[in-house]
């Protein structure tokens, strides 16, 4: 099986100085493809993004069955230690600016997203899928929600997923919601994963975001690049519910808020559940946030190696970087006015 972290976050450890400064010399894959007004786009990769979009790829009716029987096989498990279980897809600039592809890449009527979602419906599965679409959609009608030169939604399209995301999870346990008004947006002009694929590289203003009057901390960092990092936060003024977000590099932009929301929060970079590390910590709530694109190959939990067993790997062999995928920025002092909601 092809695992769908790797192929999603293979540009990280490449884009690191691009991400802050100098992109060094281009690294020209031929995984991108130019899109109208300067707009890059993934493609030609190994989970076909491309043909997903336009519904040249889909999903056989066994791998229907076999994604829902992967997703009850969670809930059921999670169920039985008395956590509540939410499965995520995030969104591709694909699907949030079709408009911008090229003509011959038109957005099918029927993705795979679309074919598991309505398998779960008809069948009566236990199981869903949160697909904040339609908010992000939304947000976007007043601010981008992705940028030029980036695989990912930026802060604006992140803040709109985790509001979609932390009211289901608020219906469940009780959660800290940040509301719009603490949330501040700033742009700073970033090669991104994609600005470095072309030639010359070329850079695109990126929306970040952080929390005013921040009340959560990173209280540990591995600093591992991609699978494997481990990552935790706490957040005294935070109801006292404990979560943990499994998941990859579509959750850092999200992470300002979700840290703001719980007692204590655990990121972890990885697909499949950990069911190790689950045990170890027993949180009150496990959510999955994977990218839409990973839906072309069904993944399995067991056997599988834990976050642990890629860390140390990692850490051996030096792949470790602080500087690297900055998952947490503290705040800057909050302007006048401004106070927690």
């Amino acid at each position: 099986m092809m695992d769908p972290v790797d192929t999603q976050g293979q540009a990280d450890a490449l884009a690191t100085a691009a991400r802050e400064g100098d992109a060094g010399p281009p690294t020209l894959d031929g995984k991108v493809i130019e899109g109208k007004d300067g707009w890059l786009f993934v493609a030609y990769d190994g989970l076909d993004v491309i043909g997903q979009h336009t519904g040249s790829v889909r999903l056989t009716e066994r791998e229907l069955r076999d994604w829902r029987l992967l997703l009850e096989s969670r809930i059921a498990w999670l169920e039985k230690r008395g956590i509540h279980y939410f499965f995520m897809l995030s969104i591709n600039p694909h699907t949030l600016y079709p408009e911008l592809l090229p003509e011959e890449y038109p957005m099918a009527k029927e993705r795979t997203v679309d074919q598991l979602i309505g398998h779960l419906r008809d069948s009566g599965s236990f199981a869903s899928v949160i697909y904040p679409l339609p908010e992000i959609l939304a947000a976007k009608e007043i601010r981008p929600v992705a940028c030029q030169t980036s695989s990912h939604w930026n802060a604006v399209g992140a803040y709109a997923a985790y509001r979609r995301l932390i009211g289901d999870i608020g219906e469940r346990v009780p959660v800290y919601v940040v509301p719009e008004q603490r949330v501040h947006y700033f742009d700073s002009a970033r090669f991104a994963d994609l600005g470095i694929k072309v030639e010359p590289p070329r850079k695109s203003e990126v929306t970040f975001a952080n929390v005013v009057d921040q009340q959560a901390r990173l209280t540990s960092d591995n600093f591992v690049l991609r699978r494997g990092r481990i990552a935790e936060f706490e957040c005294p003024s935070a109801p006292e519910t404990s979560c943990m977000i499994i998941g990859d590099s579509f959750n850092y932009q999200m992470m300002p808020f979700l840290a703001e929301s719980f007692r204590k929060l655990t990121f972890v970079h990885l697909h499949s559940l950990d069911h190790d590390l689950v045990e170890e910590h027993e949180p009150d709530v496990v959510v999955n946030v994977m990218n839409e694109r990973g839906l072309s190959t069904v993944m399995y939990d067991l056997p599988a190696r834990t976050t642990r067993d890629f860390a140390a790997e990692k850490i051996e062999r030096g792949d470790v970087d602080p500087n690297s995928n900055r998952i947490w920025r503290a705040s800057p002092p909050a302007p006048a006015g401004d106070k927690r909601g």
